[in-house]
């Protein structure tokens, strides 16, 4: 077995500091990225703080059950917004003679 030795125990730190970075930057959480709120932050202890009252307040929701916004999908009694269960109709209507257009655009295309 090949031993660790210094260069291959920087590379491995590299790569656990560019994941942690990249998740940082590209991973919502609550629908904003831990770099996004660190960019609205006022200061650092803005920042700090807020993240601790977050951090609180969802665990308060893992260990006491207390009702909080859902990630995905609709909870108990809300209809999913792209279920069958729509509110509203479409904004759009397609007629006969824009579907007859499509098909002869599609026809041509396809020659």
């Amino acid at each position: 077995m090949v031993s660790g030795g210094p260069m291959l125990k920087a590379l491995k730190w590299i790569t656990v500091a560019a994941a942690v970075a990249a998740v940082l930057a590209f991973v919502p959480v609550g629908g904003r990225t831990v770099l996004e709120r660190w960019r609205a932050a006022k200061n650092p202890a803005a920042f700090a703080e807020s993240g601790w009252s977050e951090i609180r307040r969802g665990a308060a929701r893992l260990l006491h059950g207390a009702p909080g916004r859902r990630a995905h999908g609709a909870g108990p009694g809300r209809p999913a917004a792209h279920g069958p269960a729509r509110q509203k109709p479409p904004v759009e209507s397609h007629t006969e003679a824009d579907r007859d257009a499509l098909d002869s655009i599609v026809a041509d295309r396809a020659q």
